[in-house]
């Protein structure tokens, strides 16, 4: 059980608190993470895979796009600050590697970064409202259209080729959440 949020100081300043627990409710880590130079960062989502690390995204200083990996015990991994962004979802992917969304210099944008916290891609994406994964590394991402608010669902291979893409042209749809079967099926 990971829980994570905001370490207010209460002088104008915060930081990103993970804490990870026992399913019994006993802790196992509290890990306080900061970016040198930031007041104030604000933790929007998080994720954990399959080996027990945990990925953290949001905003740093408000308007930076913010990003880290704890392993199983807390300790850093990586963490990356990028000017102008923020992330929204982190999807974990096999061998360590994760997929970020977000906005990055105002564009719907997703980064693929390696284990150790290498780029990987990063390629900008239609619209963003929600995404999936699939055990090939291939992302799924559905979103609106800014302006005719068509709802768009794109298939991407794991370095961001366009595979498929099918847009809704008789209503206007707001994805919000996603997910996959277990015989592959989209929702």
């Amino acid at each position: 059980v990971v829980a994570m949020g905001e370490v207010d100081f209460g002088v104008g300043s915060s930081d990103v608190g993970v804490v990870r627990y026992t399913p019994g409710g006993s802790r196992i880590y509290m890990r306080v993470v900061s970016y040198a130079g930031a007041t104030t960062h604000t933790p929007l989502t998080h994720a954990a895979d399959s080996d027990g690390s945990v990925y953290v995204g949001g905003a740093v200083a408000g308007f930076d796009w913010m990003a880290f990996k704890l392993n199983p015990t807390g300790a850093t991994v990586w963490q990356e600050r990028l000017e102008d962004g923020l992330v929204r979802e982190i999807l974990p992917l096999s061998g360590g590697r994760a997929a970020l969304f977000g906005d990055l210099d105002d564009a719907p944008t997703c980064r693929i970064i390696g284990p150790l916290g290498s780029e990987e891609a990063e390629f900008p994406i239609d619209a963003y409202g929600a995404a999936v994964t699939d055990p090939d590394g291939r992302l799924y991402v559905a979103g609106s259209e800014p302006v005719a608010g068509r709802m768009r669902l794109t298939g991407y291979a794991a370095d961001g080729q366009i595979l498929w893409q099918s847009t809704r042209v008789d209503d206007r749809v707001f994805p919000q959440s996603m997910l996959r079967d277990g015989e592959g099926n989209l929702y």
